[in-house]
This record gives structure tokens, sequence and C-alpha cells, in this order.
């Protein structure tokens, strides 16, 4: 009788995922144009073929991974709208800092500056800060016409989080409770500076 086990296989949908992984972490830790699908292959244990077969070619299989990574902090980063805004705001902050740890490579690789010198992967990193844009903006009451100043300075602010975090990642000398209140007393004194916004310190 043999007691040979039988190897699992991955379902199409799980051999993706892990290839899309995969490939975070690659473009997360180097430059773009330093890495072939052969390295990311080779990172995954499987065959180049298999990934020209998922994704067609290099820019198709970074506008993937992106696409992912973006998908999945959009859903862990959703606010509880049944909440007041200020509580909204720092939910949603928390959950931001959550993901960036949990995922540092899939966040190196939403903000390199090599990944966006390809045009379809730069159009889905800017498609996926409009809408933490119009989450933060829907939050204060702004769901439409959203003044310039407010949207101006929802902007900026998510660009200044996100120079704090990969500062946060390459240093690690702060804690995630620490980065949160820096990043959420930015964010309120860049609304109430507008004038047309006014948030308190939310109860802890």
């Amino acid at each position: 009788m043999s007691t040979a086990r039988k190897r699992s296989r991955l379902s199409t949908e799980e051999r993706r995922a892990q290839l899309l992984d995969v490939g975070a972490r690659v473009f997360g830790a180097r430059p773009f144009d330093d890495i072939s699908l052969e390295d990311v292959a080779e990172q995954a244990g499987v065959s180049p073929g298999l990934l020209y077969h998922y994704f067609g070619g290099k820019r198709e299989f970074a506008a993937a991974v992106i696409e992912s990574q973006s998908t999945r902090f959009l859903e862990m980063t959703k606010a509880d709208e049944s909440l007041p805004v200020e509580k909204q705001l720092l939910g949603a902050l928390d959950a931001y800092l959550q993901y960036v740890e949990a995922n540092e490579h899939g966040y190196r690789a939403l903000h390199s500056p090599g990944m966006m010198a390809d045009k379809s992967v730069a159009q889905l990193s800017r498609a996926g800060m409009r809408l933490q844009e119009q989450r933060i903006a829907a939050a204060l009451g702004f769901s439409e016409d959203i003044p310039a100043e407010i949207a101006l300075a929802i902007h900026g602010w998510i660009a200044f989080t996100i120079a704090v975090c990969l500062r946060w990642l390459d240093q690690r000398n702060r804690t995630r409770a620490q980065v949160r209140d820096l990043c959420a007393n930015s964010l309120r004194a860049i609304l109430n500076a507008t004038g047309l916004v006014s948030l308190d310190d939310p109860p802890t």
C-alpha cells in the first residue's frame, strides 16, 4: 500500500492571490526597473511561464499588484458611518496604520516612485487616493460639491500621512499609537485651519 501523499494544488484564485502577495513583497523591497518577472517567479517557486500566463507581462503584473493592495487597503480602512465624525476618522486612521504594519511591503509598493512611473499603475494609485479623499470629505458632510479648501487640505494630509508612515516603517522609533496621534492631530489642525470645519479631540 502506497503511503505517498498527494500534493495539494492551489485553485486558480488561490495561486493568483499567492503570486500577487509575492509581487507586493518584491516590488515593495526593490526598485521597479530592477525587477523582472523571472525574479518574482523565483521568489514564488513557480515557472516564469506561469506568471506570464496569469498576467501577461511585468507592467500588467505590477498593475494587478497595486489593484490588489489598494482593494485590500480600502476594505480595511472603511469607516463606520454610524459613529460621530471624530470617531469615524480616528477609527479609519487606526485601521490605516494596522494595514501599514501588517502589509509593509504592499504599502511600500503602493507608494513606490518606480511603480508610479508606469501610467496604468499610477492611474490605479490615484483612483485609490481619490476614494480616500472622498471618504474623508463625506465623513465631514461634504459628499458633493467639496469646497476647494477642504479638498486641498485632505489631499495634503494624505500626502503627509504617507510620508510619515514610510519614515515610520524605516525607523520604527515610535509606537503605532504615537503615529496615530500625530496624524490625527495634524488632520484636526489642517481642517480647523480652513475655517470650514471644526473638529474637537475625539473621546477616548
